[in-house]
């Protein structure tokens, strides 16, 4: 039983280590549950080798440019495949072109699509702002 409980107590400062570590990188976003995901799979994928910092400075840039578009044009989020080419470019410019982080065509797609899903999702489920 002893045993046990210290387990289960590793366990759960283990999980209010992560919560907290959580909180801290979705503060970063401005509280965008959106981009803590996407920031978080992108470092568990690997591929992307850069720092964290170069990372967080180019999706906060798409984050500024993907909902600016949203804002200016709601119905954007309409047309799934429109919004995801429309996506492509940003996430190529902020991610090479400002942060110069290499970027394979697959790595670009990925980028690409958790962007898009996480947009659509938030869309779709009525839980955004737009």
């Amino acid at each position: 039983m002893t045993a046990n409980i210290d387990a289960l107590n590793k366990i759960h400062e283990r999980i209010k280590e992560l919560n907290r570590q959580n909180n801290q990188l979705r503060q970063k976003y401005q509280g965008d549950a959106k981009y803590t995901r996407i920031h978080k799979r992108l470092t568990e994928r690997g591929g992307i080798s850069d720092s964290e910092r170069k990372i967080f400075e180019a999706l906060i840039g798409i984050k500024q440019d993907a909902d600016e578009q949203v804002l200016q044009n709601t119905r954007i989020l309409d047309n799934e495949s429109y919004f995801e080419r429309a996506m492509m470019p940003l996430v190529i410019s902020r991610f090479m072109d400002q942060q110069h982080i290499t970027l394979n065509p697959d790595a670009s797609r990925f980028i690409n699509h958790l962007v898009v899903a996480d947009y659509l999702k938030e869309f779709n489920t009525g839980a955004s702002h737009w």
